[in-house]
């Protein structure tokens, strides 16, 4: 786990990260084939995988596993990325190549980061097969929390901020912090094609942002402030203990010894020098008298008449000793020359008590008082404790669970921690802070585990320096009271995370239930059921765009009918037209404005020779030939979409000869009278052309006829008038001309006829016919 400031929040943001990115794909595979291709069951078991994955979140994030290289739990991650694996792989196929990574030395660490490098391999293979960026995206995330998995490995009970597993456990995090990361990538393409999974990502990113602000900042001055409360604590701690084993202790010490030299029976034994030896070692050992580790009798001017004690207890396996070490000389020696001691010998001063450096890796209490017989001093009786292990273990049961230290000189005097713990505690920084007189406190890391220490200086009565005490604690409590706070700051935040989570969920099916009743109403009016209505109310603006949804709807409708009404109509004038057009004996040409066929009827094909669906689309001066009566080709008004008309001229069809014509030009214009286009009538003047021809026969053909019957009415009226002729002669001369006058008659009457069959007012005349003989002419 993480001990600064920083790495606490940071691991809580890496571990609630990743539940919320797992939590979310375990929800959301199984509804998006676009993550995990195939079959359900591919994407069920995939889910499975990444709850499987949630569930290892929550327990080591929540520091129900505070490790990150738990076996049991290594064990969880391998299968959830292995169930993973076997969804994308589609079945079982991977679960051999899985197994085969549990052959190594440590199995059970190592198989995440194998598990992971083959889903890595294998979503690779997958997305390059078929093309699949989104498969790459999860490749890369494989890849990288499968790293992370292996560096764990390498360090599986390592605690951040402990030496030199500290940087790997960081690499490790911001390797599952970039996988996490690519996941998102890999999440938001069956994110992004639903409104109400992207509202629901969105909030809940939003969320987690928010979460993770305020849980990392609680946690790491939580935990800041757990570790200034324990080092507050070990400082108070720590002014009580010097109290005990300093200025306390020399008080309480010297009091006893002032009662006990101012005894009777021990002033008549000093006084008579009888017997000091044994009162020293009746002093020394447990009796009525108090607990001492030595005492000492001189005479007033410090000269030793009886000595006895213990020497201190250095470590765990002497104070387990049944026979204490007696009291060695060159101790003795020392207390004699012990400031106390000579304080006293001073007619000055008739009682003093310290504690006293007794040698480089002695330190005790000390306290001597004259013993006064009718008025004057007898001699000196010194008492004293040792400040050894077994002193320091009495101060570490009242402050348990710290433990308390005395060094002096950068040697350990005696400890109730590991022998090496203890010698590491002071360094040079420290020692000379505390030799200023300061109080220090501080977090320590050692190979064997993490200590707070407080650390004050102990003193004589006159202020000399004689060690440095201090109390460590170990950092199991306040990582166990770290790891309650983060456990419920985890739950609760995973709690808010997954209500939130909820709570989105619904208000996106609010948002995107009604945007969906539209849409299925869309496709109905696609399909042409412009009657259908959205089934969607309310008074925000989902229900105004339901309500004008239904209003365009309506809307349709009615422009729908006035459409097929109107286009109804049109079809039937426009089939009118087109009847009235492929009906009329005269041809028809329309063009647009570039000046392109747009409209061939069927006597403009039987005029040019061509057919309407070769010419549509062409331009129409490549179509229409047209000359005049030398074979000159005309230019006709419509070739420039103008108005005009031409007559006596001929069209020239693709084969045969060319034909008469009259053609008629107007130009057709838009609604802002721009010329739009252009039509063209073309008559054909064959009929009109053949009838003037037959016309000029036949004026020409009863020229002929009339100078035939009136020559002999001319040369008979001359010869009657002239001559005399007999009467017979004069009567053939009458039939002659009563004959031609007949003859003339009758083509009168054929004039008047033509001119009236011309006028179309010829009358049909009622005459027996006969129709043998009309067959027969006719055959």
């Amino acid at each position: 786990m993480f001990e600064s400031y920083l790495a606490a929040p940071f691991h809580f943001t890496i571990e609630f990260v990743g539940f919320m990115v797992m939590a979310g794909a375990a929800l959301l595979i199984p509804s998006r084939p676009s993550l995990v291709p195939g079959r359900l069951v591919n994407r069920v078991t995939a889910a499975l995988g990444f709850g499987t994955l949630a569930v290892a979140q929550v327990a080591h994030g929540a520091s129900f596993v505070p490790l990150d290289g738990d076996p049991d739990w290594a064990l969880v991650r391998a299968a959830g990325l292995l169930l993973v694996l076997i969804g994308v792989l589609g079945g079982v196929g991977a679960a051999p190549a899985a197994g085969a990574l549990v052959t190594v030395d440590e199995p059970l660490l190592l198989a995440p980061a194998g598990v992971g490098l083959l889903l890595a391999l294998v979503s690779l293979s997958v997305g390059s097969r078929e093309g699949r960026g989104t498969t790459r995206r999860l490749a890369l995330a494989a890849l990288l929390i499968g790293a992370s998995e292996a560096i764990v490995a390498f360090a599986p009970d390592a605690l951040f901020g402990q030496g030199a597993d500290e940087p790997l456990n960081y690499v490790a995090h911001a390797a599952r912090l970039l996988g996490y990361a690519a996941l998102v990538m890999w999440l938001w393409t069956g994110v992004r094609v639903s409104i109400r999974t992207r509202f629901v990502a969105a909030f809940t990113g939003l969320l987690v942002v928010v979460v993770l602000a305020l849980s990392g900042t609680l946690t790491g001055v939580l935990s800041n402030n757990v570790q200034d409360e324990e080092l507050s604590r070990l400082e108070s701690q720590l002014e009580s203990a010097v109290q005990n084993v300093g200025s306390g202790a020399e008080q309480q010490l010297l009091a006893q010894t002032e009662v006990v030299a101012g005894l009777d029976s021990i002033g008549e034994r000093v006084t008579a020098r009888a017997g000091l030896p044994q009162l020293a070692r009746l002093l020394a050992n447990e009796s009525v008298f108090g607990e001492y580790d030595f005492a000492l009798i001189t005479t007033p001017t410090g000269r030793l008449l009886g000595a006895a004690g213990t020497d201190p207890v250095a470590n765990e396996k002497q104070a387990e000793a049944e026979v204490p070490k007696p009291l060695s000389g060159s101790r003795v020696q020392r207390l004699l020359g012990s400031p106390v001691l000579l304080d006293v010998v001073d007619p000055s001063f008739e009682r003093s008590a310290s504690v006293d450096r007794i040698d480089p890796r002695t330190t005790g209490v000390v306290a001597a008082v004259e013993v006064v017989s009718a008025g004057k001093p007898d001699g000196i009786l010194v008492l004293g404790r040792w400040i050894d292990y077994l002193a320091v273990n009495q101060v570490t049961e009242l402050v348990d669970p710290a433990g308390a230290t005395l060094i002096g000189n950068g040697v350990v005097i005696a400890s109730a921690l590991p022998r090496e713990v203890a010698e590491a505690l002071l360094t040079d920084e420290i020692e000379t802070q505390v030799e200023a007189g300061r109080t220090v406190s501080m977090r320590q890391s050692f190979d064997k585990g993490t200590y707070f220490t407080a650390f004050t200086p102990l003193t004589t009565a006159n202020g000399v320096p004689v060690g440095v005490f201090a109390l460590s604690s170990p950092d199991n409590v306040i990582a166990e009271t770290r790891e309650d706070v983060t456990r419920s700051l985890f739950l609760v935040a995973m709690g808010i995370g997954l209500i939130a989570l909820a709570l989105a969920w619904l208000s996106g099916r609010r948002i995107s239930l009604p945007i969906q009743r539209l849409t299925k109403t869309a496709m109905e009016v696609r399909e042409g059921r412009l009657e259908a209505k959205a089934d969607v109310k309310g008074s925000d603006e989902v229900g105004q765009l339901g309500n004008t949804f239904n209003e365009m709807t309506e809307a349709l409708l009615r422009l729908t009918t006035d459409l097929r009404e109107a286009a109804f109509e049109e079809g039937r004038l426009r089939s009118r037209i087109e009847t009235i057009i492929e009906s009329m004996a005269d041809g028809l040409v329309a063009v647009d404005q570039d000046k392109m066929i747009l409209a061939f009827n069927a006597e403009a094909e039987l005029l040019t020779g061509t057919k309407s669906s070769e010419v549509v689309g062409r331009s129409v001066d490549e179509v229409i030939k047209v000359l005049d009566a030398q074979g000159d080709p005309v230019s006709l008004p419509i070739f420039e979409l103008t108005e005009g008309s031409i007559a006596g001229v001929f069209i020239a069809p693709r084969s045969g000869s060319p034909i008469p014509v009259a053609v008629t030009s107007a130009v057709l214009r838009g609604e802002d009278g721009e010329v739009a286009g252009g039509v063209a009538v073309i008559r054909d003047m064959s009929r009109e052309h053949d009838f003037e021809r037959l016309k000029s026969e036949f004026l020409s053909n009863i020229s002929h006829e009339l100078r035939t019957p009136l020559t002999p009415i001319k040369g008979y009226a001359e010869l009657l008038g002239r001559k005399e002729v007999t009467f017979d002669r004069s009567k053939q001369f009458s039939k002659g001309i009563l004959e031609s006058t007949q003859r003339l008659e009758r083509i009168v009457e054929l004039l008047v006829d033509f001119s009236a069959m011309e006028a179309g007012r010829l009358a049909p005349k009622r005459t027996p016919v006969d129709i043998g003989e009309v067959v027969g002419e006719l055959a």
